[in-house]
């Protein structure tokens, strides 16, 4: 396994982040392949789906409901569009 000169590996900037956020880690390829890069991936496709997530919020797709026992939950609004359409009402 060697890195083919000029070009940058894929996963580069995942491993130096994990690094930097956990500068006491050491572990073997296989333990970065199976366990850290599977959760850097992780928590960055948590902040991708929020940030879609708000987005559609924000336009009217979806409803966004607080609970005090859990974190927020998020349903289809797509019902309520439809009505707004019908009734002449700008839709989002």
């Amino acid at each position: 396994m060697v890195a083919t000169p000029g070009r940058r590996p894929v996963l580069v900037d995942e491993i130096v982040a994990y690094f930097l956020r956990n500068p006491q880690c050491i572990d073997s390829l296989e333990g970065m392949t199976h366990w850290r890069l599977q959760g850097e991936r992780i928590r960055r496709e948590v902040e991708d789906v929020g940030e879609a997530l708000e987005w559609l919020v924000e336009r009217g797709f979806l409803q966004k409901v607080r609970s005090q026992l859990t974190e927020p939950l998020y349903r289809s609004n797509f019902q309520s569009l439809t009505t707004e359409n019908r009734d002449g009402k700008k839709s989002h």
